[in-house]
């Protein structure tokens, strides 16, 4: 099943606010499910979605509304096939066609409406505010991911990131069927404009979808209830900007120093007063690896291991001419034995290593941190290394800095045979 927009050939989309997981699943789920019913309302007149089931001419459906309060999904005529066995197609039953139809679930959405007032524009309330905080982080895990800000390069810049992030806004991304780039900021300097922008979309009852913010800022302080982020540039005057947390959901790690990324969803928020006022309504600032490489991390110390590959990885370029990528990863590896949770997978060309880091392990843990990295060996090895808390900093970086050194010494020396593995295809401890 697929998303896409309301026009014929199909155009797949992709839209942050609609779980794809959950709508494959709801095919049978029952007509009066609410959760549902909700679902197939949010999508009515926005999308139509694509059944899957017949790859040569594929079945477009949209959402009908039945009454004030139920909706069904139908068949486009003329529209694609299903195939027999395909729970979507029409079947005959009493002289009737009927469509053995799903129910579409939706976990995420983007509005926020205020049922009292007809047609009335999005609204947010200060107290609900901190439901967007999921649906932002999914935004912001789908624009990273695509931009490609996970694989760490020898040679990457600030520039280029941006120039990634603009490609993928430009690649066919929804919000409340609004591409994505035509709400889209970079750079809290243009809050005003964009708060100008939102102001009169409202006088106007043009507004269909929030705004979005994204910066990379150097310093942020949380100052009694306001949260205070600065960004400093070489000749010119700081920028600095305060999010009210009376008004903002914000989700801010405060244990790890900038640089960070802020994302913020810009909206009409309804305070505990009554009173109106635009603002970002959710918010997440999340610290990076550095300015030339935007991927968040969750500790101090996976950023000091980012930081030594990207010194191994220059050096390896320049003086080998070899290229390695090092990937942050965010999700289970498949391979053909089952599954791993590697922190770092490091390749060149088509040999990979596998890098993770154990802090504090009791042996019973060890040997079952072990026995998960049997399945890894088909990737082509790896190794971890354990640190405890009874090491200085002087003893850690020492021991991150070995094992980052005969990780890549080790790939260097598997990428340069045939058919070598890393490790000879084991997970050892460095």
């Amino acid at each position: 099943m697929k998303l896409i927009l309301r026009e014929w050939p199909p155009t797949p989309v992709i839209d942050v606010g609609i779980n794809m997981h959950a709508l494959h699943g709801a095919f049978f789920r029952d007509i009066n499910d609410s959760a549902s019913q909700q679902a197939l309302k949010s999508i009515h007149k926005k999308y139509w979605l694509l059944c899957t089931c017949n790859i040569k001419n594929p079945a477009a459906l949209t959402v009908r509304r039945i009454n004030e309060s139920d909706y069904c999904l139908v068949n486009i005529q003329h529209k694609g096939e299903h195939k027999a066995e395909c729970p979507l197609r029409y079947t005959t039953m009493n002289g009737q066609a009927r469509l053995h139809r799903p129910i579409a679930s939706k976990a995420f959405d983007f509005n926020i409406i205020d049922e009292n007032i007809v047609g009335s524009p999005l609204i947010y309330d200060v107290t609900n505010g901190s439901t967007q905080l999921p649906i932002l982080s999914s935004l912001q895990e789908c624009l990273l991911t695509e931009a490609g800000v996970y694989n760490i390069k020898a040679d990457q810049e600030f520039t280029l990131n941006l120039r990634a992030l603009e490609g993928v806004l430009a690649s066919g991304i929804y919000v409340n069927s609004v591409e994505l780039k035509e709400r889209f900021y970079f750079g809290y300097r243009n809050f005003f404009s964009a708060k100008e922008r939102l102001n009169n979309e409202l006088s106007n009852n043009e507004l269909k979808a929030p705004i979005f913010l994204v910066d990379i800022v150097d310093e942020v302080v949380k100052q009694g209830s306001t949260i205070k982020f600065t960004k400093y540039y070489k000749n010119r005057k700081p920028f600095e900007f305060k999010l009210f947390e009376s008004l903002s959901a914000v989700s801010f790690n405060s244990e790890i120093q900038g640089p960070y990324l802020v994302v913020s969803q810009l909206g009409l928020i309804r305070d505990k007063r009554g009173k109106q006022v635009i603002g970002p309504v959710a918010t997440i600032i999340e610290p990076i690896a550095g300015k030339h490489h935007w991927v968040p991390v969750p500790s101090a110390l996976v950023r000091n291991v980012i930081n030594k590959f990207v010194g191994s990885l220059a050096w390896y370029k320049e003086k080998v001419g070899l290229e390695i990528v090092v990937k942050m990863n965010t999700s289970t590896v498949r391979t053909k034995l089952g599954l791993c949770n590697p922190l770092f997978v490091i390749s060149a060309g088509s040999c990979r290593v596998v890098f993770d880091i154990q802090v504090d392990l009791t042996s019973k843990q060890q040997t079952q941190k072990s026995l998960e990295y049997i399945v890894a060996t088909d990737i082509g090895g790896g190794g971890y290394c354990v640190l405890t808390s009874d090491m200085n900093v002087r003893e850690v970086n020492d021991k991150l800095f070995h094992a980052v050194a005969r990780i890549m010494k080790e790939l260097y020396r598997a990428s340069a045979g045939e058919k070598e593995q890393a490790f000879n295809g084991e997970i050892i401890e460095i």
